[in-house]
């Protein structure tokens, strides 16, 4: 189907260069006596062509499109619970805590009172480290993709007390995916950085 949209609009494109350059004004010499006389009427016409190549190309395409500028609005700031990105933000900034805002992924309360936060990160912490090491497990109990995974620790922390710990000091939580009870290893440091996450 998408190539079908694909080859529609090229074909469109194809039909408004051959007339554009391909079929000249004599042609329309004996409607409009001269080129001159008929040079404003064939380039208003090949104007309005191009303008309906567009449009049409546009309607064509538009469901491919669309997915990008979702793609686009999901890469937001993800904030979970009912406190404002801003006066988390704040909260962490007037306790000298050292954060990057930009590479900020999201922000929320934990169930026991205190800031959390998830950054892209790198390879050694944050999100890029959970899923090069662990996005493929998470995938395995029905997680998929960054923001889903993001929002997941999120909501966990926000609204889940520790069910135990690991024995290098994670924090286990139960948690319901898909209606399957998961038990997920999340380490957040002292600053309420989220380090790593991991299902068990």
């Amino acid at each position: 189907m998408k190539s079908r949209k694909w080859l529609l609009t090229l074909i469109a494109m194809t039909l408004n260069i051959f007339l554009l350059f391909f079929i000249t004004p004599q042609a329309h010499a004996d409607n409009c006596g001269s080129f001159s006389d008929c040079l404003g009427t064939i380039d208003a016409a090949l104007l309005a062509l191009l303008a309906v190549t567009v449009i049409i190309g546009l309607v064509l395409l538009l469901p491919e499109i669309l997915p990008f500028l979702f793609e686009a609005a999901s890469e937001e700031l993800l904030i979970v619970g009912e406190e404002s990105a801003e006066g988390l933000i704040a909260e962490l900034e007037a306790s000298g805590t050292n954060f990057s805002a930009d590479a900020m992924v999201g922000i929320t309360r934990s169930a026991a009172g205190d800031v959390v936060w998830l950054e892209e990160g790198n390879a050694s912490a944050g999100l890029e480290h959970i899923m090069a090491g662990h996005g493929g497990d998470f995938a395995n109990i029905g997680i998929e993709g960054e923001q889903n995974v993001a929002k997941l620790l999120l909501d966990t922390l926000n609204s889940e007390t520790p069910i135990g710990v690991t024995n290098n000091g994670a924090k286990i939580f139960q948690v319901v995916v898909d209606g399957v009870e998961r038990e997920i290893a999340i380490v957040v440091g002292k600053n309420g950085f989220i380090v790593t996450a991991f299902p068990l």
